[in-house]
C-alpha cells in the first residue's frame, strides 16, 4: 500500500406522523430521528512490472484499457475485480 483516503459521511434523518408529531409533548411518541454513518476507504497500490522494450509497453497497457472497458460492459463493480485486474482473469 502506497497510500489512500478515508471519508467518514454521517447523516441524519428526522420522521414522524402527519399531526401527531406536531403535538407538544405527545408528538415525541410519534417522531424518530435515525443517524447514519458511512465510511469509505480508498487504497493506492502499486505493482511495478518491468518492460524493456515500446512495442510490450504499448501491449501492456492496451490489454489494461480493454479489461476495464470489458468490466464497465459487464456492468460489474470495478473494485470488485481488482484482484482479478491484478491476475489478468477478466472472463
Amino acid at each position: 500500500i502506497i497510500g489512500g483516503l478515508i471519508r467518514d459521511k454521517e447523516t441524519s434523518t428526522n420522521s414522524r406522523v402527519p399531526l401527531l408529531g406536531d403535538i407538544p409533548g405527545l408528538g415525541t411518541l410519534f417522531r424518530s430521528k435515525t443517524t447514519t454513518t458511512e465510511k469509505q476507504n480508498l487504497m493506492v497500490f502499486l505493482r511495478p512490472t518491468v518492460l524493456e522494450s515500446r512495442a510490450a509497453i504499448t501491449e501492456s497497457t492496451r490489454r489494461k484499457f480493454e479489461n476495464l472497458y470489458e468490466v464497465e460492459i459487464e456492468g460489474r463493480d470495478v473494485s470488485e475485480t481488482i484482484p482479478e485486474l491484478f491476475n489478468g482473469n477478466i472472463p
